[in-house]
């Protein structure tokens, strides 16, 4: 069983090799978690300067603390399921809008530098998923929601979704991973099933 978990990294350069993360966030689907709950570095009172000095290394326990939150979210699922004699494993995907090409990738890169071993991402089997890409392949097949529109960023999705309404906290990892709650956790949530997903190794 996928549990769908909505994620995003604001950095300190657009350049997913040597940038730096500065928040965090990430956002649990109620429909495949059983439970919507949140998890955003910047709650942990962590500033930009503390996230990126070398020797406080805040991102090292930034990471520990998503690690165990994860693994939170995959008991707290698989109990749901042992209640009700439904017998499914749970696997995490991390979806990002755009993730293949920055978020996962700037993600891995601060692993390699800053905590250097991914044990518990193997123990979690922790997979990404790009919804980008899901959108650009359903609007390829001519999903009529997505016609209307030549822009299959945030920005656009957002205006076609909720045309009028002002997108709260633009550009901050909360904010975007609330956006992504709203259009794919909700306006394109049947089709989170087609999502192309890969384990960091891929």
């Amino acid at each position: 069983m996928d549990m769908y978990i909505f994620f995003d990294v604001e950095a300190t350069s657009g350049n997913p090799k040597d940038g730096d993360i500065v928040e965090i966030a990430m956002k649990t689907d109620p429909k495949t978690c059983k439970q919507e709950r949140s998890f955003q570095s910047v709650k942990s009172g962590i500033t930009k300067k503390r996230l990126i000095d070398p020797n406080i290394n805040e991102f090292k326990v930034v990471y520990k603390n998503m690690m165990k939150w994860l693994k939170n979210r995959v008991q707290k699922a698989r109990e749901w399921y042992k209640k009700r004699d439904i017998s499914k494993d749970v696997r995490p995907v991390l979806c990002a809008h755009g993730g293949f090409k920055f978020d996962f990738e700037i993600f891995i890169r601060n692993v390699e530098r800053y905590v250097g071993y991914f044990y518990e991402m193997k123990y979690l089997h922790l997979a990404f998923a790009d919804t980008f890409l899901l959108c650009q392949e359903l609007q390829q097949k001519d999903l009529p929601e997505l016609q209307d529109t030549a822009r299959l960023g945030m920005d656009g999705l957002y205006s076609l979704f909720y045309a009028g309404e002002k997108f709260p906290d633009r550009h901050r990892a909360m904010g975007d991973v609330n956006a992504m709650s709203k259009i794919l956790g909700d306006k394109l949530w049947e089709h989170l099933p087609q999502l192309r997903i890969l384990t960091y190794k891929s």
